[in-house]
């Protein structure tokens, strides 16, 4: 396939605390061919997650190589057998149109890639409900604090990726959930949209009173994802358990 594709790439220099313009550059490249055992995909869904910064403030993504992340692709051509052009993957390619995958192809947080099917659900679930976000949740909710209908359940950075799903993976076991969230509006988010039971602002001057009002029966589960002063706010709240 002849033609150039675009990607975005860590700019030369000093990375800094955190994104902000100047950052990242949007480059071009030829599109590559791929060899015996490969497959040449194009990217529809890029899933953005807050690991990435790590990758690239350590630089361990090669200088002027394509931003890292999960994607869901199409195959455009294909020398894998048994993947065909118009097949859906979940892959690697990174912030780019497109990308090789299969044999011989490596870089930072590289997957093997899997088919996906599009009968069994919408092929943006692999990068989210589906994928790494949903997986988290699944193994931290249900595979380890495994709660009983009628518990308390309290879950921080609730409105997002991985918060969002514990959370109502919570209510279907029949438990009352409390998230933590940053924003009104979040608030509003996970109570209206997800079903949750309360939430509470961690910025709010009065959070741990707001947080102990909210769990009158004190916490069974704690679904951390932040640390710091909110863990320090739920650590009194909790309820004692068997034995």
């Amino acid at each position: 396939m002849a033609g150039t594709y675009r990607y975005w790439t860590l700019a030369p220099g000093e990375v800094p605390p955190w994104p902000r313009p100047g950052t990242f550059e949007l480059r071009e490249a030829p599109i590559p061919a791929p060899g015996p055992g490969q497959a040449l995909t194009r990217t529809i869904y890029v899933s953005l997650d807050p690991y990435q910064w790590g990758y690239k403030r350590r630089r361990v993504e090669p200088e002027g190589a394509p931003c890292h992340a999960r994607t869901v692709a199409q195959v455009v051509e294909s020398r894998i057998d048994g993947l065909a052009p118009g097949d859906f993957v979940f892959n690697t390619n990174g912030w780019a149109e497109y990308g090789l995958m299969g044999e011989g192809v490596a870089r930072p947080g590289y997957m093997v890639p899997r088919r996906l099917d599009p009968a069994a659900g919408r092929i943006s679930q692999a990068v989210g409900v589906l994928g790494m976000l949903g997986l988290t949740a699944y193994a931290g909710m249900i595979l380890q604090l495994d709660p009983k209908p009628g518990e308390t359940v309290v879950v921080s950075a609730a409105a997002g990726g991985v918060g969002q799903i514990a959370g109502q993976l919570a209510k279907l076991k029949g438990a009352r959930v409390v998230g933590i969230v940053g924003q009104p509006d979040k608030a509003l988010y996970v109570k209206e949209a997800l079903g949750f039971d309360a939430a509470v602002l961690h910025a709010a001057p009065t959070f741990a009173a707001d947080l102990a009002a909210a769990c009158p029966d004190g916490v069974d589960a704690y679904f951390e994802n932040v640390g710091g002063a909110v863990f320090d706010a739920v650590l009194p709240l909790f309820n004692p358990g068997p034995g």
